[in-house]
């Protein structure tokens, strides 16, 4: 199986992936979703609820549909083309990711 990037990379450029595929990224971004500790922080809380309130199409919108040219290809130029940027602290380095940058990621 593709990794979780992979697979979302396939999804957002309307690429080829398998119900398999999407299950278990449905679930693996529910894992993430549970360890992200939403009850600390009332704004992550807030777009936590207003995106499982809402179809998953309606919350992403028309820019971020697949099955629009414009956004798939946009996706395929933009996936990759540069370094991780933190919003709040300018870290550029991937493998921050994975210290306490819970303030850096983008919601």
């Amino acid at each position: 199986m593709r990794t979780l990037d992979e697979i979302v990379a396939a999804v957002r450029s309307n690429e080829n992936y398998t119900e398999d595929e999407l299950v278990y990224a449905v679930v693996a971004f529910d894992v993430l979703l549970s360890q992200l500790a939403l009850d600390q922080d009332v704004t992550r809380l807030q777009h936590w609820m207003a995106a499982a309130t809402q179809s998953p199409k309606d919350y992403a919108g028309e820019a971020n549909d697949p099955n629009n040219p414009e956004a798939a290809n946009w996706y395929k130029a933009m996936h990759g083309a540069g370094a991780f940027r933190c919003a709040d602290c300018n870290c550029q380095e991937p493998e921050n990711i994975n210290a306490d940058h819970s303030k850096c990621l983008p919601f």
